[in-house]
């Protein structure tokens, strides 16, 4: 049976493996692998910009919480990783320009 909240939780393993490949990719020194993870990172700022703002959106708009914790610490911590994201974008830009 599949869980009903499926895609919520498995957008993230797929973005993890395009990363973890793009990564590779690099490390491998194989042709144009700095767009391959100047376009993972890319992605990976869709995906958390848009976690990002429903999360705000539940903080802004009290309601039940839908998770185990706080909607407060979730919000601090996708921020914390969305922050990241654009520090690993900008800095895969720039190797690229090199």
């Amino acid at each position: 049976m599949i869980p009903q909240y499926f895609i919520h939780w498995f957008d993230d393993y797929i973005l993890g493996a395009i990363l973890i490949w793009a990564a590779w990719t690099v490390h491998k020194g194989k042709s144009n692998s700095g767009y391959f993870l100047i376009a993972a990172w890319g992605i990976a700022v869709g995906v958390l910009s848009m976690s990002f703002l429903y999360q705000l959106d539940l903080y802004i708009n009290p309601g039940e919480e839908p998770g185990v914790f706080s909607k407060h610490l979730v919000a601090v911590v996708k921020g914390l990783l969305l922050t990241y994201i654009f520090i690993g974008l900008s800095k895969s830009i720039r190797g690229v320009e090199e």
